[in-house]
């Protein structure tokens, strides 16, 4: 999943036929098998390993008759551990970063969810939420940063402020994933109002 989010060049190189830096041991290695003679010049580039993430979790009470709080809070803490910058925002119909609690409880996800002091359940305004990211935190979201959302889409707000939001992020953010919790169903599509005003912007 790390893999998945990776967006920053990491340590390491892999091969790349658009690489711009010349890999020469593998171009020696090749050139063993014509007596010397470098027919080709091969290239690398760092692979993407490192990441930086925003995290958007719906703490709807739909959201959260859908998921196993426990395994989610647990991703959310292993994200902020491993990723470069990874900023976690928690909303239903308001957002608040809670990352200073995940960063605080290192280690023991539950105690991060108190410090957070977050109240679970309730209804969701995802448009004007990704509205407030935007206003509220405008460095957050950048050309390096994965968006990453939580969520099973149930809007409660206007569709027009969605789709604005949306489009903001697919613009500003490398690329945006969307986790809906009911899509474990081989029955599911987007198809409920919010999920189909997001989907055209989701990567």
């Amino acid at each position: 999943f790390e893999r998945a989010l990776a967006a920053l060049a990491g340590r390491r190189f892999t091969a790349s036929s658009s690489g711009q830096t010349v890999d020469a041991r593998r171009a020696l290695r090749e050139s063993m098998s014509t007596g010397g003679v470098t027919m080709t010049v091969p290239t690398r580039e760092r692979a993407e390993r490192v990441f930086r993430t925003c995290v958007l979790v719906d703490v709807s009470q739909s959201v959260l008759d859908a998921v196993d709080r426990r395994f989610l809070l647990s991703v959310l803490d292993a994200l902020v551990a491993a990723g470069r910058s990874t900023r976690v925002f928690f909303f239903d119909t308001d957002v608040r970063e809670v990352t200073p609690a995940f960063e605080s409880s290192r280690g023991d996800p539950a105690a991060a969810l108190e410090s957070a002091e977050v109240a679970w359940g309730g209804g969701t305004r995802i448009g004007s939420s990704l509205a407030a990211v935007r206003e509220r935190w405008p460095d957050t979201v950048d050309r390096r940063t994965v968006s990453l959302v939580v969520s099973d889409g149930l809007e409660v707000g206007e569709l027009d402020e969605l789709k604005r939001a949306a489009a903001w992020l697919s613009r500003r953010a490398r690329s945006v994933l969307w986790l809906n919790p009911l899509a474990t169903s081989t029955a599911w599509e987007p198809t409920c109002r919010g999920m189909a005003a997001v989907d055209p912007y989701i990567d």
